[in-house]
């Protein structure tokens, strides 16, 4: 029996092995013998996300890959908008013109109605209401009768909402985007808004800043009009990556969300000077290790919240750039917070500052998405 008992659990082992090597590889997934099934590239996406890669499709959902596939392009003025309408709409396209007013001769309210007639020589789908808002059901069931025809979606939000709110057309747009993702047809939003088209021509991907110089692209401030640039990376690589393209020797620069303080302290010699770079997070812990890990660089750690401005106004009033990387924004949800935190610290420092860097892949996905006239007509 003593002999015996250790060959047979030898034997058990061998079979384990045997059926072990029986497993087959298709597609790098790996299909075992009792059906069992694994994803050969999980390590790999998790290997990608700490570098900072944007190859992130195989981890997202069908739903968000589809929505992606809608393009919105935002034009600040009439010749614009409707030298867009001319470029996307071909004859016999379907276009559904989303129009606030109720006087369909009027040109105050045509929102592009007459130039999509011209163009595709037909009559374009129009929904009309005072409040989208409030007949946001109609909305949904006209858009989605006419779905999967319709290629080009035409907005004006100033006529729908009384004025031209950020929010509330960014909260309409992805309610559209999320009905014609389910569509075959890659459908455009074209919008007249000069907010969101500087909202547009403020917003970047990380690596198309990086390609272009980031903030040593003159165009690229120049086109900004003064506007606070906002540079959305995903991964912690790519985030940093942008350092030498934004931080300068003399800025004041502020990281939120320092977590131990390797980032601030890349930030700090950049700066090449004490004293100018300031690193808060929520957790007293970190904090306390950031200052044990980087005490000999002279940079600040401070307990601070992201939300609360006015601590951070205190500690600098004059930030001139500010790195963001917080909890509740850096994934692919959020994205309403994350506007309304990056809104709240451009308000706060307007005087000073000239970019922030987020770590978000809402905000990254949002920036991939929205577009500004000028670049699509070129």
């Amino acid at each position: 029996m003593e002999t015996t008992l250790p060959q047979k659990k030898k034997a058990k082992v061998d079979n384990v092995q045997h059926t072990t090597n029986t497993n087959t590889t298709k597609n790098n997934h790996t299909v075992t013998k009792n059906g069992a099934y694994s994803d050969n590239k999980s390590m790999t996406m998790e290997n990608r996300k700490r570098r900072g890669g944007t190859k992130d499709n195989g981890d997202r959902s069908r739903f968000r890959t589809q929505q992606s596939q809608t393009k919105v392009i935002c034009a600040q003025s009439t010749s614009e908008f409707e030298m867009c309408i001319s470029k996307c709409v071909n004859e016999g396209d379907t276009v559904l013109i989303i129009n606030g007013g109720t006087d369909k001769g009027s040109k105050s309210y045509d929102g592009g109605e007459e130039k999509a007639r011209q163009t595709s020589k037909r009559e374009p789908t129009v929904f009309r209401g005072t409040s989208v808002w409030e007949n946001v059901h109609e909305l949904i069931q006209l858009a989605t009768t006419c779905a999967p025809a319709v290629r080009v979606i035409c907005l004006e939000p100033s006529n729908l909402h009384g004025n031209d709110l950020i929010l509330d057309s960014i909260a309409l747009i992805k309610l559209l985007r999320s009905i014609f993702s389910t569509t075959t047809t890659h459908t455009t939003i074209l919008v007249k808004s000069k907010l969101l088209a500087r909202h547009a021509r403020s917003y970047h991907n990380v690596h198309d800043f990086i390609n272009s110089g980031g903030m040593t692209n003159a165009s690229l401030v120049k086109n900004g009009n003064g506007a606070v640039q906002v540079v959305s990376a995903v991964g912690v690589e790519s985030y940093r990556d942008t350092i030498p393209l934004v931080v300068r020797q003399d800025d004041h620069v502020l990281e939120i969300g320092c977590h131990h303080g390797k980032t601030t302290s890349l930030i700090a010699k950049a700066t090449q000077r004490r004293g100018t770079v300031v690193g808060v997070d929520i957790g007293k812990v970190c904090i306390e290790r950031a200052k044990k890990n980087y005490s000999e660089l002279g940079i600040r750690f401070e307990v601070a919240d992201a939300w609360d401005s006015a601590a951070l106004l205190d500690l600098d009033p004059a930030f001139t750039a500010i790195y963001l990387d917080v909890g509740g924004i850096s994934g692919a949800d959020g994205l309403f917070e994350a506007l309304g935190l990056v809104r709240q610290l451009t308000c706060a420092y307007k005087s000073s500052l000239r970019c922030i860097v987020v770590k978000s892949r809402c905000l990254r996905d949002h920036s991939l998405v929205y577009k500004n006239s000028d670049e699509f007509l070129r």
